[in-house]
Parts: structure tokens; sequence; C-alpha cells
């Protein structure tokens, strides 16, 4: 059991702990050292390594949120079963699917958008459907992302009163 529980807190840390340098440390980061004046090339190249790091973030999440699922089911196998243990197992999967609805559908998305305009989405002119699209993408990946710090907030206050 010792070890079920060990591996959920690690994994939630690894995940919740990713989630908020990713949106405290390393985009502000980057886009404050390559793109200081927002000059489109130092944007672009914000953008592109932003990009990359979290697309490889997204399997880490994945990964973290299987040991949660696993280490919940192990709890409930040997028990006993922490509680509210149905609303974290609901709330971990929810995540899961958020992360996936991030990283694929809406990431994609992006993606296609900007290959498609030929420049970054945010320098198209404002009346331009392709820069709407693209900033509801991003607000949507943003909530989704932000769900998801939330969600990591509820399952650490559950675990800090067990």
């Amino acid at each position: 059991m010792r070890a079920a529980r060990w591996l959920y807190l690690v994994a939630l840390a690894v995940w919740l702990g990713g989630l908020i340098v990713l949106g405290a440390c390393v985009a502000p980061g980057l886009f404050g050292w390559l793109a200081p004046d927002g000059a489109a090339s130092g944007r672009q190249a914000a953008v592109g390594a932003f990009a990359a790091v979290l697309d490889r973030f997204h399997l880490v999440a994945y990964g973290a949120g299987t040991a949660l699922l696993g280490s919940l089911g192990v709890m409930a196998l040997i028990g006993p079963r922490p509680r509210p243990w149905a609303a974290r197992l609901a709330l971990v999967m929810a995540m899961l699917a958020s992360t996936f609805v991030v990283h694929v559908p809406l990431g994609r998305s992006i993606i296609w958008l900007q290959r498609d305009a030929g420049r970054l989405p945010s320098q198209l002119d404002a009346g331009d459907p392709r820069r709407a699209e693209f900033e509801w993408l991003h607000r949507s990946s943003t909530a989704l992302l932000l769900f998801n710090v939330a969600g990591g907030l509820v399952l650490l206050a559950w675990e800090t009163r067990s």
C-alpha cells in the first residue's frame, strides 16, 4: 500500500509541478528571452521551442496519469480505498482526457493553422478568420491546462486530508 501511495504522490507531483513550471516559468521565460521586443523571428523561435517542450510534457502527463490510475487501482484492490476514491478516479480520467484534447485535436489544429497562414497567427490581420480560430484554440488549450492544474490541486488537497 505504501508503494502505491508513494507512486501516486510522485506522479501527482510531477504532473502538477510540471504544469505550474510550464505556465509560470517556461512560457514567460522563452517569450521574454527570445522575443523581448515582440519581434516576429524571436516570437517564432519562442513558439517553436515552447511547442516542442509542451509536446514532450504531454507524454510525461500521460505517464503520470497512467501511474495515478494504476496506483488508485492497486489501493482499491488491497485497501483501504482512499476517500473519495471514485471521485479521484473520475478526476484523473478527466485530466487525462483534457491532456489528450490539448495534445491531439487542438495541438494539431494550431500547427495546421500556422502552416496554412505561413506565419504566426498573431501576425495576421485582426479580421482574418484564421486569427480568430487560433485565439479560440489557444484559449481552449489554456483553459484545459488550467483545469488540470485545478484538478491536481484538488487531488493534492484530498491527499493532505488523508
